[in-house]
């Protein structure tokens, strides 16, 4: 039942979010595709199928779907699929093959990414500096970097370097 619930929900996000957001009722016309979300065992499921930037779904299950995102229990999909996101449970119930991902990868990679966008669009990232660069924070392998972009092209990567008092707070 609650998982019923959740997707019946993630059908309302994806439509209000498309209301509220021009840039994500732009995304949805990306594509037309469906994407079925289920059980294993197909006792809970819903079809979402996405036409010219308009979402629908309907509760069951549809074998044709283009893409199907499924999970072992309602209990795990429950878990995964309830903001907000923990992103290493996700990880390790894929590595632990508890959910699985069906279909072409590009519709399956612009579903999930559409469906976590819900999540963050709207966000504001960065500060703006007086020349039109945004600067923002990333972790690569060496560590963490400043990223400053301009013009949606990033210019500079930047390692970060904290002075002796930078850190002062964190050590009360």
């Amino acid at each position: 039942m609650r998982l019923s619930l959740i997707l019946f929900g993630l059908h309302i996000l994806l439509k209000y979010t498309a209301w509220r957001y021009t840039a994500f009722a732009k995304r949805l016309k990306e594509q037309n595709m469906s994407a079925q979300i289920k059980t294993w065992d197909d006792k809970i499921g819903r079809c979402f199928t996405f036409q010219d930037g308009k979402v629908t779904s309907k509760s069951g299950i549809n074998p044709d779907a283009d893409i199907c995102m499924s999970f072992k229990t309602e209990s795990l999909a429950v878990n995964l699929l309830l903001p907000p996101i923990n992103w290493l449970d996700q990880i390790n119930a894929l590595k632990d093959f508890k959910l699985k991902m069906d279909g072409d990868d590009g519709l399956a990679n612009w579903f999930a990414q559409t469906t976590m966008m819900t999540q963050s669009i709207g966000w504001v990232w960065g500060s703006e500096s007086a020349d039109g660069t945004k600067r923002t924070v990333n972790m690569t392998n060496g560590g963490p970097v400043f990223v400053d972009v301009k013009d949606e092209k990033i210019i500079r990567l930047t390692p970060i370097d904290l002075a002796d008092d930078d850190t002062a707070a964190l050590d009360d």
